[in-house]
């Protein structure tokens, strides 16, 4: 027989307010305050995140949100790149 704890466990949940800039973030959390002292939702700023060092495809996508509109286009043509190299050289590793 399945308890209460049990369900509490399964439904283990994480979540993340994704902000452009801290300019947007105006800090209204008062409805929010429960969550966000939780440990459970985090904030992130996309222009804060730095995946140069890690090479990071995801983030980087991300980032295309704040990317502005007139360079967009080659940004996401530079991640489909980089992603097309990325998927070469794992083929090459698995040879």
């Amino acid at each position: 027989m399945r308890t209460w704890k049990d369900r509490l466990l399964r439904n283990n949940w994480r979540g993340v307010v994704v902000y452009p800039n801290r300019s947007i973030d105006i800090g209204e959390t008062e409805r929010y305050i429960e969550l966000l002292t939780s440990q459970r939702v985090r904030c992130i700023y996309l222009d804060e995140l730095d995946s140069q060092s890690q090479q990071s495809i995801g983030v980087e996508t991300v980032k295309l949100v704040i990317e502005p509109e007139a360079t967009a286009g080659t940004r996401a043509r530079e991640l489909i790149e980089f992603a097309r190299q990325q998927q070469d050289l794992r083929k090459k590793c698995r040879k």
